[in-house]
């Protein structure tokens, strides 16, 4: 535990973490209310005054050209200029206590999950929303898209569904979508037990992937949109190819709920953080555990791989967010109380 280094200044567990695409910031929430963007030595360069930020818990964070886009159980989505802290728009979700949110490629949509079992996706410009995606029986807890340019489901009438037990795909469904290139996709992990892939320009329910067998926490989709991982509280990391709808294999190491997931930039790693004070870094291709980190004093909540391969981001209810070299702790983040 070299280099460890402790932040001041949160008061609550920390619920989510992400790192810009630069590599140079971290940003944290946490359940006092609070967004902290931090540097990546560990400084702490902004955070927006009690005033001015969300007036409840902070569920979901994102980075995107230069912003941090923010959502929380207030109900509402907060934009920031990630240097200044500057509010550039705030707006209520429409889905609810917030619990997950994502960013399009270019900036320009914020998709948007929450307690009420839809996802709404509004254009940043207008502060509009553009369209519902309704399907779920459960809340909606992570979100991911797909790269526009090798998204491998698309748009169709019908939908297939697919359901994993013990590693046998059983096909519930007649239609196999084909593949659409140059269009973005997003995925939903929800509380009703399964994964939804959905065309969000015409908001068709595309694929419906079955086979967790409790609430499912966290989803992310590799670089070309082939393969698709899901966690949650059946302690499963589960693999599916996004263009059959099969499950591909089960992954197994946690021993209680599997709380969040994140994929390395080369999707050579896969990193999952669970309810068992552990963070895990696995062999995507494989399903091989590499190795446990451990050092939090409570659950895992949220994890996230930086630019640099060798720097795993994790935050807990422990308040503290902790940065690893894939086989060490080398600095700790603490704040939240």
């Amino acid at each position: 535990r070299d280099n460890i280094r402790t932040l001041q200044g949160h008061s609550a567990a920390v619920t989510c973490v992400k790192v810009s695409g630069d590599g140079t910031r971290l940003v944290s929430g946490g359940l006092d209310y609070s967004l902290k963007v931090w540097d990546i030595e560990g400084d702490l360069a902004m955070q927006p005054s009690r005033r001015e930020g969300h007036k409840g818990p902070i569920r979901a964070v994102q980075i995107s050209s230069g912003v941090v886009v923010s959502g929380s159980e207030d109900e509402t989505v907060q934009v920031r200029d990630i240097a200044s802290g500057e509010c550039q728009t705030s707006f209520q979700g429409g889905c609810g206590a917030v619990r997950c949110l994502t960013v399009s490629v270019e900036g320009s949509l914020i998709y948007i999950g929450g307690v009420d079992k839809i996802i709404k996706v509004w254009a940043v410009a207008s502060s509009t929303c553009v369209q519902t995606l309704q399907g779920h029986s459960g809340s909606i807890y992570s979100l991911a898209l797909s790269s526009p340019s090798t998204a491998s489901t698309s748009s169709a009438a019908s939908s297939k569904e697919t359901a994993c037990y013990s590693g046998t795909v059983h096909s519930t469904g007649e239609t196999l979508l084909q593949p659409q290139q140059g269009t973005e996709h997003l995925f939903s992990a929800s509380e009703d037990t399964t994964v939804r892939a959905w065309d969000p320009a015409s908001g068709d329910c595309l694929t419906v992937f079955k086979g967790h067998t409790g609430p499912v926490f966290s989803v992310v989709v590799n670089a070309p949109g082939t393969t698709l991982f899901s966690g949650g509280m059946d302690k499963s990391i589960r693999v599916w190819d996004t263009e059959t709808g099969d499950c591909l294999r089960t992954m197994k190491g946690h021993v209680s709920w599997v709380n969040a997931l994140a994929l390395d930039t080369e999707s050579s790693r896969l990193v999952s953080g669970g309810e068992d004070k552990k963070v895990m870094v696995w062999n995507p291709q494989t399903g091989e555990c590499l190795k446990v980190l451990e050092g939090h004093t409570d659950i895992v909540t949220s994890v996230a791989v930086g630019v640099d391969h060798g720097c795993i981001f994790s935050g807990s209810g422990d308040k503290t967010v902790r940065m690893w070299k894939y086989y060490k702790c080398c600095k700790l983040f603490r704040g939240h109380t």
